[in-house]
């Protein structure tokens, strides 16, 4: 009896000892303006072992109840927020202040975290947020991510992105243009994704129509990435290979990679051609290769929490041949006996591209942010067509453009931005350029031709809130200096554009919205040397042509309810002084060039949907309708587009199915073929994906070309077919391996800057 009385007294000894006691760990979220901070993400962990995490309240507050005593690493994070890591030791109750600095007010405020992200979108003036599920958060690469967006059109496999109508966008990271390569981004840091679809005319210079904004959390221990990926088609068509490799922490990042993309294309040209009282008939066979290499490295350097420096270094190169053999048969009304030939093209491009770009943002204070950035890039291009025409009773034709152009600019950016006590934002900056191009034209006569232009662009922008309306105005100044041979040149163009945004709840929006820029001529456009070397066509650019000035004015409905989000508007567009394309008979030969014309009005409805399916994905439909009003007609036509991406287990089922069956110009009319796409992705395991992807599904690459201007005598019609374009399967892989180098101890991990330290009560 006694020995069991020792043993329940010794077994009590040894339990009580170990029952740990535990605490409440209470604490307050607030900004540098005095705000709290709703729905911050609070982790709290120990040995890098989660031990718990909570949301902030809407008054900011947070509070685990129970709590085991010893040292922990609390970690507050919001994506309009710069994060807080600090290591705390826990031996009572304890009641915390946390103070957390913004990212950037160029990021949209108006966003709620809850469990189910991807069913939460808010807008504002500024555009839209939307959240990644936890699927897409889970993805290989930031390009498979960011396919569940339903603003943006993602290729993950050829790694392109653009704007759901096809408009080029601009990446911006943590409200930054740092001009880094995507590859590096892991989806799993991506807290929001603001699509800014009417952005200020800060970005309306490089002729961005929209931004994207990807809200990253912070690096808070050394870590290392490896992205490998390569498509192929299975005979080797096409193919795109991709290799990166970064490393850093929460000070420093640095990368490497290059990618390959290479093409090998095979067509069947059907032309017909009435010049004045010419005609001629010819049938092509085209072949032609492409490849294209990108190589850099770049990073970024963070030495504290007021300033940031990115860089990024690149060179690419681009070369192409082609080779095309035909036949045809020209003819006279005059004489009505055509004349058989043989022809053969030769075609042969080569570019070469040498880009720095240098970037520092410097955190003066909590209201006042200012940053500068340095390009510069040189392009040299060398090109090389020749036609040769052999026929009977002894025709011949022969002609060559060959062309050696070097193109160069150079440019400097200052920003600076002030938040006020209201939290509304005033900014103004400046973009000072200078480009250079010269054209030598190598043919039988020896020509050259040049152009410079300084370009000085000053901008002022304001943007702010009052319950629930909120709005954007800014506007800016282009002062250009042109030099086009021996003319000279200055004009200035004003650029404005305009957001005012209404919430009526939380499911319901409507915003108005305005722009006005200016789009320069391309410098194909301004060389006045002829660049064809067809028979019965001349193409040569105007060296006196004017940048043209577009005018948009719509009104954008949203509604964000449960698992849809639907985007309605409709948009006005006026187009002043574009170049459009002219022509002019002389000798039974066209001559195509280019002047302002006075106008033309666009009026686009249209309409995007997604639905998200719950634990199986989303899918997405977007259309609409483009009537264009032209001085000498006026026509319109649909297009629609259906993109879906579904999941099940390790597979994710990814298709497109892109409908727009005509498109027009004024003295033109083109037809298209149904763009159909789906793809298959395996994640085999944690680091592989393996994946499939099948292009021209409903019908192969085919399109249709008409010209037809009936006051100067002249029509063409070109039907052009690609045969290897129909079911092309390409295979691949990706491989993503993600070290996290063991970190620095805890106690060095607190931030030092005072605007965000962590404060105890």
């Amino acid at each position: 009896m006694r020995f069991f009385v020792l043993l329940s007294l010794l077994i009590t000894l040894c339990v009580v000892p170990c029952k740990a006691q535990t605490y409440a760990l209470q604490g307050m979220v607030t900004d540098t303006l005095k705000q709290t901070v709703e729905n911050a993400v609070i982790s709290l962990s120990r040995n890098d072992t989660l031990v718990g995490s909570c949301l902030t309240d809407a008054k900011g507050i947070y509070l685990f109840s129970e709590v085991k005593a010893g040292k922990y690493v609390l970690s507050v994070s919001h994506f309009n927020y710069r994060p807080l890591v600090e290591a705390i030791e826990l031996n009572g109750n304890k009641n915390l202040n946390h103070v957390i600095c913004p990212i950037s007010q160029i990021n949209l405020d108006d966003v709620v975290v809850t469990a189910d992200r991807s069913n939460v979108i808010r807008s504002n003036a500024m555009g839209t947020t939307f959240h990644l599920s936890a699927r897409a958060r889970k993805s290989r690469t930031v390009y498979n991510a960011l396919q569940e967006i339903p603003l943006l059109q993602v290729d993950p496999i050829k790694r392109t992105l653009s704007a759901i109508d096809g408009s080029d966008v601009v990446v911006l990271i943590n409200g930054m243009q740092t001009e880094a390569s995507l590859e590096t981004i892991d989806p799993t840091d991506i807290e929001a994704v603001e699509i800014i679809d009417n952005p200020p005319v800060k970005y309306m210079k490089d002729g961005f129509s929209q931004v994207i904004n990807l809200k990253l959390k912070r690096k808070e221990r050394n870590y290392q990435q490896l992205n490998l990926s390569t498509s192929q088609h299975v005979e080797l068509q096409t193919g795109y290979t991709s290799g990166i490799f970064e490393t850093g922490n929460q000070k420093y990042s640095f990368y490497v990679g290059c990618n390959w993309f290479y093409n090998r294309d095979s067509g069947i040209d059907r032309n017909f051609q009435r010049s004045g009282i010419t005609e001629r008939t010819q049938y092509w066979d085209r072949y032609s290769r492409m490849s294209n290499y990108v190589t850099g490295f770049g990073g970024d350097y963070l030495p504290n929490e007021k300033n940031y420096l990115s860089y990024r270094f690149q060179y690419s190169s681009y070369k192409t041949r082609g080779t095309h053999d035909g036949t045809g048969e020209i003819q006279s009304e005059e004489d009505n006996q055509p004349v058989a030939y043989t022809a053969e093209q030769r075609v042969k491009d080569y570019s070469q591209s040498y880009v720095g770009y240098v970037y520092h943002r410097w955190n003066m204070n909590e209201r006042n942010t200012f940053e500068q950035s340095l390009k510069y890039y040189y392009t040299p291009t060398t090109a090389r067509n020749r036609n040769t025409e052999t026929g009977d009773a002894g025709y011949f034709y022969f002609n060559e453009a060959n062309n050696d152009v070097h193109q160069q600019e150079a440019s400097y950016n200052a920003y600076f931005m002030h938040t006020m006590e209201n939290k509304n934002v005033w900014s103004a900056g400046s973009n000072l350029s200078y480009l250079s191009s010269s054209i030598d034209n190598l043919s039988a006569v020896s020509q050259s031709f040049d152009y410079r232009k300084w370009n000085e662009y000053l901008y002022l922008s304001y943007s702010g809130s009052w319950k629930n309306l909120s709005y954007m105005a800014s506007a800016g100044a282009d002062l250009i200096f042109n030099k086009t041979e021996q003319v000279k040149d200055h004009y200035v163009r004003l650029k404005f554009a305009g957001n005012m945004h209404y919430r009526f709840n939380k499911a319901n929006s409507l915003r108005f919205f305005t722009n006005g820029y200016t789009s320069t001529p391309s410098i194909s456009l301004l060389n006045p040397y002829n660049t064809s070397t067809d028979s019965l066509q001349i193409v040569k650019g105007n060296p006196e042509l004017k940048p043209s000035y577009i005018t948009n004015v719509g009104l954008n409905y949203q509604l964000y309810k449960g698992r849809w989000f639907l985007n309605a508007g409709i948009t006005y567009i006026h187009e002043k002084d574009m170049p459009n394309i002219v022509g002019v008979m002389s000798d039974n030969v066209y001559t195509r060039t280019y002047e302002n014309k006075d106008k033309q009005h666009t009026l686009n409805p249209s309409l995007n949907m997604r639905y998200n399916i719950p634990k199986w994905g989303n899918i997405s439909l977007y259309g609409g309708y483009r009537h264009v009003y032209w001085e000498t007609r006026d026509k319109g036509w649909f297009y629609t587009q259906l993109q879906w991406m579904l999941y099940y287990k390790q597979f994710t089922w990814t298709g497109l199915v892109n409908v727009q069956p005509y498109t027009y110009s004024e003295f033109g009319k083109n037809k298209n073929y149904t763009n159909t796409q789906t793809a298959l992705y395996w994640n085999v395991s944690r680091n592989w994906t393996l994946f499939a992807d099948l292009r021209y599904i409903a019908q192969r690459a085919e399109f249709d070309f008409w010209t037809n201007n009936e006051k100067e005598q002249y029509y063409s019609h070109i039907n052009r077919t690609f045969p290897d374009r129909h079911f092309r399967l390409e295979i691949g892989f990706q491989l993503t391996l993600r070290n996290k180098v063991k970190g620095r101890k805890t106690e060095k991990l607190q931030i030092q800057d005072p605007s965000v330290r962590l404060l105890q009560e």
